[in-house]
């Protein structure tokens, strides 16, 4: 089973550069099937959004709009 980052990373391999939080909403019935359990998906992508941004994978550019950063994620 993939993680949430893993699934997240995925999702945004499927966005440009720049991208914002309601793109990223966009992939909630995809998440939701891969993560049955989680009632709180939106919560969740913001959680892992931010976790990306800690491992300097993206950059958090103004309110809900995001870039990839150049560093590839491992």
């Amino acid at each position: 089973m993939e993680t949430w980052k893993e699934d997240i990373r995925t999702c945004l391999d499927e966005l440009s550069e720049e991208f914002t939080l309601e793109q990223v909403y966009g992939f909630i019935p995809k998440l939701q099937k891969q993560h049955a359990s989680n009632n709180n998906i939106k919560a969740k992508i913001r959680q892992v959004l931010q976790q990306l941004r800690d491992d300097k994978e993206i950059l958090f550019v103004e309110p809900g709009k995001y870039r990839r950063s150049k560093k590839e994620h491992a």
